[in-house]
């Protein structure tokens, strides 16, 4: 993934750059699934002929798949390394989007929510990469994102 110059071991610039926005955009998977449907949630529940605590049950959902999903994507990523459970969290993360898009009723809806919070617990859990980071990168600061202007 990155290499390192041959005189000081260091990851250049660019490589660090590139780390903290995939870290940082897996980082906005489990905020962003959550907070942009809140402002539709009174809407969503009227599509789909439901109550608000219907409706609201799928915020729970998603918070409870978001918890359990992280206790199996560890082990996971133990198992079979990091990019493996990544990529295929983020393949199931997409096919859960799309079928929650086209959820027939607030009962699939929130089981859908559910796996798509299951899913995305693996981004989270990946883009705790910090010391994954300062394990693989020999940097010159113990904090990745200082600046290495002198």
């Amino acid at each position: 993934m990155a290499e390192k110059t041959a005189t000081t071991g260091i990851v250049p610039d660019h490589e660090r750059v590139r780390l903290v926005l995939i870290v940082g955009a897996l980082s906005a998977f489990g905020p962003l699934s959550l907070d942009m449907y809140l402002p539709g949630l009174p809407a969503l529940a009227h599509d789909l002929d439901a109550t608000a605590a219907q409706g609201q049950l799928t915020l729970t959902t998603c918070l409870l798949g978001l918890a359990g999903g992280q206790i199996l994507a560890g082990p996971l990523s133990d198992t079979w390394g990091r990019r493996r459970p990544l990529l295929i969290g983020l393949l199931g993360y997409a096919v859960a989007s799309l079928l929650c898009a086209f959820a027939p009723s607030v009962g699939s809806l929130v089981a859908l929510r559910h796996q798509l919070q299951v899913k995305d617990s693996v981004a989270v859990v990946k883009s705790g990469m910090r010391a994954k980071a300062r394990g693989r990168f020999r940097l010159s600061s113990p904090n990745p994102l200082a600046s290495t202007a002198k």
